[in-house]
């Protein structure tokens, strides 16, 4: 399982492993949801890498967001 950690002040979409250090900090906040976009961004949750990408590919790498994969996740 993956959350995608959109961040729309940094114009990124990170994808975590569900469990990694960052993942478990995740926190909403007034401007950052979870489960959902905020005017800051959010943490989206999908049951696969390959969803998460497909999202994060479809709907913010047009947008000129950086799109990647966590590197505390993925060595």
């Amino acid at each position: 399982m993956f959350w995608v950690n959109v961040d729309k002040p940094t114009k990124r979409c990170i994808i975590h492993r569900e469990g990694c250090r960052y993942e478990q900090a995740k926190d909403e906040t007034l401007l950052k949801g979870i489960d959902e976009l905020k005017r800051d961004g959010g943490w989206i949750f999908f049951p696969s890498i390959g969803e998460a990408e497909n999202y994060c590919q479809r709907e913010w790498e047009h947008k000129g967001y950086i799109v990647r994969r966590g590197g505390c996740c993925f060595i």
